[in-house]
C-alpha cells in the first residue's frame, strides 16, 4: 500500500531550506529529496499560498523561508498541503444498507476521528525548530562519536619501525648486519697478470748443498 509522504518529504525540504545561505532552486532540493524539480514545484505551491515559503522567478531565483523556525509547526505544513488523508483505513461502503454495516462504520468513524485529532494536534504542538534542534544533537553526537574513535588506541593505528642505510641495507624492529669476507690465494689484476702466493720451500744456504755425512 503506497503511503503519502508529502508531510515528510516537505518537512525535509524545509529544513535544507533553513540551513542554506541563500535561495535553493527546485532542481537542489529535487537533489536533496531524491525526486525532480516538478514535483518539488507542486509540493511547495501550497506553502507558498501560506506565506510558509517564497519563490523568486529569473536568474538567481529559488526557494526561501518566509517566517522563522520557532513559528512553523508541523500542523501548519500539513495544512498547508491541503490536510492530506491521515488514516490509509476506511469503510467499505460510504452508505450501506445493512444495519451491521452501518454499525461498524459509526464504530470506526468515531475511532479513526479521535485518533486524527490528537495526531493533529499533536503535529501543531511540534516546531521546524524543535527537529532542526534535534538534527544538530544528532550532528554532535556523531562528531564527538569520530573523534573518540581516531584517537582511541588499538583502533586500526598500525605502527612500524623501519631503519636503513644508503647502502641498500634495512631492518625492521630488528637489525641484521652480515659481514662477508672473501680471501683469495690468488691475485689476479685486470691486465691479466696472475700472482701466486702459494708458499716456497726453504731455501738451503750454499755451504751446506752437496755435503755428506
Amino acid at each position: 500500500m503506497k503511503r503519502d509522504a508529502r508531510l515528510s518529504a516537505t518537512l525535509h525540504a524545509l529544513l535544507h531550506m533553513a540551513e542554506a545561505t541563500g535561495v535553493l532552486t527546485s532542481e537542489q532540493l529535487a537533489l536533496q529529496l531524491c525526486s525532480n524539480a516538478a514535483v518539488v514545484r507542486r509540493m511547495m505551491a501550497g506553502l507558498r499560498e501560506a506565506g510558509l515559503v517564497r519563490s523568486d522567478k529569473g536568474h538567481g531565483g529559488g526557494w526561501t523561508l518566509q517566517k522563522p523556525l520557532t513559528e512553523v509547526t508541523l500542523g501548519a505544513v500539513y495544512e498547508a498541503l491541503g490536510a492530506p488523508t491521515v488514516f490509509a483505513m476506511g469503510h467499505r461502503t460510504e452508505r450501506p444498507g445493512c444495519l451491521v454495516e452501518q454499525a461498524v462504520n459509526r464504530a470506526m468513524s468515531g475511532a479513526l476521528d479521535e485518533a486524527e485529532a490528537i495526531l493533529i494536534a499533536r503535529l501543531g504542538s511540534v516546531s521546524l525548530a524543535e527537529i532542526a534542534a534535534d538534527v544538530a544533537r544528532n550532528l554532535s553526537s556523531r562528531a564527538r562519536s569520530t573523534h573518540a574513535r581516531v584517537h582511541t588506541p588499538g583502533t586500526g593505528t598500525s605502527s612500524r619501525t623501519s631503519t636503513g642505510t644508503g647502502t641498500g641495507t634495512g631492518s625492521h624492529t630488528s637489525t641484521s648486519t652480515s659481514t662477508s669476507t672473501s680471501t683469495s690465494t690468488s691475485t689476479s689484476s685486470r691486465t691479466g697478470t696472475s700472482t701466486s702466493t702459494s708458499r716456497r720451500p726453504p731455501r738451503i744456504p750454499r755451504n751446506r748443498r752437496g755435503d755428506s755425512a
